[in-house]
């Protein structure tokens, strides 16, 4: 095996894989609404100096689904103790599940005892809503 030497491109990712990466089609969202960065850099700058923007944009390119929404996005920048999104309320549960009905995996599991399983969004919500019917 021989060494490569520092700054060395060792791989590359496919056009095709570059291209359906979340970042990839965040950035794309972002051009939409005229919000766009021409690089990677650009767009690390933003998120770093514009914390409330930026985050606000993830909040919306996600469509989290609030029973209440926020009042603001950054509260205290104290770390720790940053208080994000204050006044927002959500189920965690009802936001993962709004897809609920795909057959696309959500869990893929595997084991030294095991062999690679997968298990669908819709199975898992069904698995979710058995348990929380046995407790009641």
């Amino acid at each position: 095996m021989t060494e490569a030497a520092e700054g060395t491109l060792l791989w590359e990712p496919f056009e095709e894989f570059v291209e359906d990466t979340n970042i990839s089609r965040y950035t794309r969202w972002l051009k939409e609404d005229n919000l766009s960065s021409d690089s990677y850099e650009e767009l690390w700058e933003w998120s770093v100096t514009d914390l409330d923007g930026f985050r606000a944009s993830i909040w919306e390119y996600f469509d989290v689904k609030a029973s209440k929404p926020y009042e603001k996005v950054l509260d205290s920048r104290e770390m720790p103790g940053a208080e994000w999104f204050v006044g927002a309320e959500l189920n965690y549960a009802e936001h993962v599940f709004r897809n609920a009905r795909s057959d696309e995996p959500a869990v893929v599991h595997q084991s030294e005892i095991r062999p690679r399983s997968e298990m669908s969004w819709r199975e898992l919500h069904w698995q979710m809503l058995a348990v929380c019917e046995r407790r009641r």
